[in-house]
């Protein structure tokens, strides 16, 4: 399998103040306290455009969506390789998996992976292992390992870099955390002091240990869980189904943080949240209208990054500017009025723009627009069989 027919799928959560039945309480980290729905997107690699999407209600887990994902996915396109991120790791989507091509991350909490992880970091960090990704190094070793009865391949990776970065953010957040919890007045209850403690603390709160005295919190840092977390920065493994390089494996899963970025344009750019539809049909018609919203604009983005575009303007900037290109009519004739300096910059810069050829949207429609095409008929056949159940008939 080529690098360039993999795909990338993640999963968000969007919030809603509706009513609608397909709002859940569910996971999400944020707006915890507002019903959502779980939106997946499935993207291309190659052209970082979008080419599959499918809401669930809020309740459902990550874990759960990929074998309706799968599924759909096969019937359309099935020589693909699937890249996902550690949330989606379990014995019953690797079992799913394992028919098809693919590169997930392990998660540390499966004692699998923490066994592995124990037996192989001291032969890790040799110089035999080294690789340079992106002219830096990285300590990366082959292993193979079993959950269940399910036989799996992989590479633990070292990055010394990555290791400072997250060790600096670590304890940068908890000495923010400690200093937070000082200067906190204790509530006069045990209980209600370890919710509050908790609630300060966030994921730290296990590495934190807190004592209410002479009116006021004291803290402590927790150094062995400490120590054990710190021996896990920079480190990971990713699991994987191919013929695949540790530099390769790890190039294809970095590709991923392109589904997050996404969805940072969804949430801002297009401005999604919150969601305030009551009706199941108009819910799926709106985000149906933010797919092609997003597949335009991140089309416009990699066409301006290639022109040279994106140097000189953002996108937002551009459009404003465009907007200000105004036509008259004279005699029967459309005339543009005077343009100004940075209008004439904005057209000259906009008209380098590639406008793709039929031939290239031929090229395209191998993966998105079939997907989407077959996706459609399957739609409107249902919706014509349900019509003729109805005694409707068809249309």
């Amino acid at each position: 399998m080529k690098p360039e027919s993999s795909i990338l799928y993640d999963i968000t959560t969007i919030a809603s103040y509706s009513g609608n039945g397909m709002f859940e309480f569910g996971h999400a980290k944020d707006h915890g306290d507002l019903p959502e729905i779980n939106f997946s997107l499935v993207m291309e690699r190659r052209r970082s455009l979008p080419g599959l999407f499918e809401i669930y209600p809020g309740s459902i887990v990550d874990v759960s969506t990929l074998a309706m994902t799968l599924d759909r996915i096969s019937s359309l396109v099935p020589a693909v390789v699937i890249i996902l991120d550690r949330g989606f790791f379990s014995l019953d989507n690797l079992t799913l998996l394992h028919k098809h091509g693919y590169i997930i991350a392990a998660t540390y909490s499966r004692k699998e992976v923490k066994h592995v992880f124990s037996s192989s970091m001291r032969r890790l960090d040799s110089a035999d292992n080294t690789m340079l990704h992106n002219d830096k190094p990285v300590f990366a070793m082959h292993v193979d390992f079993s959950i269940g009865d399910l036989p799996l391949a992989g590479y633990i990776y070292h990055d010394p870099d990555l290791e400072a970065r997250e060790r600096s953010s670590f304890h940068r957040r908890l000495r923010e955390v400690m200093d937070t919890i000082e200067k906190t007045k204790p509530k006069e209850k045990r209980p209600a002091q370890i919710a509050q403690i908790r609630s300060i603390c966030g994921e730290h709160y296990r590495y934190i240990r807190t004592t209410a005295k002479d009116g006021r919190y004291h803290g402590q840092a927790r150094n062995n869980a400490i120590s054990r977390r710190e021996n896990r920065m920079g480190r990971f493994m990713l699991a994987y189904n191919g013929d695949y390089s540790p530099t390769e494996c790890l190039d294809l899963y970095r590709d991923k943080d392109r589904v997050e970025r996404t969805f940072e344009i969804l949430k801002s750019d297009l401005d999604i949240f919150p969601l305030r539809q009551r009706k199941p049909s108009t819910l799926r018609g709106l985000v149906f209208i933010l797919f092609i919203s997003l597949i335009v604009r991140l089309s416009l983005r990699r066409m301006m990054a290639e022109s040279g575009l994106n140097r000189r303007y953002s996108m937002d900037k551009m459009f404003l500017e465009l907007e200000k290109l105004q036509m008259m009519e004279i005699d029967g004739k459309m005339v543009e009025r005077e343009r100004t300096k940075n209008r004439k910059t904005s057209w000259r810069f906009s008209s380098q723009l590639h406008v793709p050829k039929y031939a290239e949207f031929r090229q395209y429609t191998n993966f998105t627009f079939q997907l989407e095409f077959r996706l459609l008929e399957f739609y409107c056949l249902q919706f014509q069989q349900r019509q003729g159940s109805n005694g409707k008939g068809t249309k």
